[in-house]
């Protein structure tokens, strides 16, 4: 098994095959929905099972699971920056993971749960970019999950080599610190439009 799998995620993996089992994956973004609109959708998914399990279990064994759902329902984070989530229950399980993934509505009731998603979550490399830029120089940097590697570019990484693109100094009408403060504009102009283009 890989090691680096979380521990949350090693505890539905190694969790014991009990029917039913039933995998709830949905899309669950609360900082960007209506709380209203994704309280529905979990009833609505809530109703799917408890349906389903009614239909094609003891009225005992469909009872438990359903009040373990509809309880792990109860208790969700509304207070999230995730993009999905999966529940996990069984009779002798329960756990809610949220994801960093993007994923679409799955509802699946068998002997086993449905961890492919959870597997993909994992397998996602997350990317980004981070600009330094001080008032002396900029630097880009390429993320993910394990490194951080410098994007090496052909701007000039010093504010000092924007010296000369600057209006000369007459008598009295220009000031030094107005002087800075032009060279700071440049070079923070040029460098952010080139980190952007490239």
């Amino acid at each position: 098994m890989n090691t680096d799998f979380t521990p949350e995620i090693k505890e539905v993996l190694e969790a014991l095959h009990y029917r039913p089992a039933v995998s709830v994956i949905m899309p669950f973004e609360p900082k960007m929905s209506v709380k209203t609109a994704l309280t529905r959708d979990l009833k609505r998914a809530a109703q799917q099972v408890e349906h389903e399990l009614m239909e094609q279990y003891p009225d005992e064994v469909a009872l438990m699971v359903i009040q373990k759902l509809e309880a792990i329902i109860s208790k969700l984070n509304f207070n999230t920056f995730k993009k999905s989530i999966a529940i996990y229950v069984s009779p002798v399980f329960e756990k809610v993971l949220y994801l960093d993934i993007a994923v679409e509505e799955k509802i699946i009731i068998d002997e086993s749960f449905e961890i492919r998603d959870l597997v993909y979550s994992k397998k996602q490399l997350h990317k980004y970019l981070v600009l330094l830029i001080s008032s002396n120089e900029s630097r880009m940097f390429l993320g993910n999950s394990k490194d951080l590697i410098r994007i090496v570019s052909n701007t000039p990484g010093s504010a000092e080599a924007f010296k000369n693109d600057i209006p000369e100094r007459v008598a009295n009408f220009s000031d030094v610190n107005e002087r800075k403060e032009i060279l700071l504009q440049n070079f923070y102009t040029i460098s952010t439009t080139h980190w952007i283009l490239s």
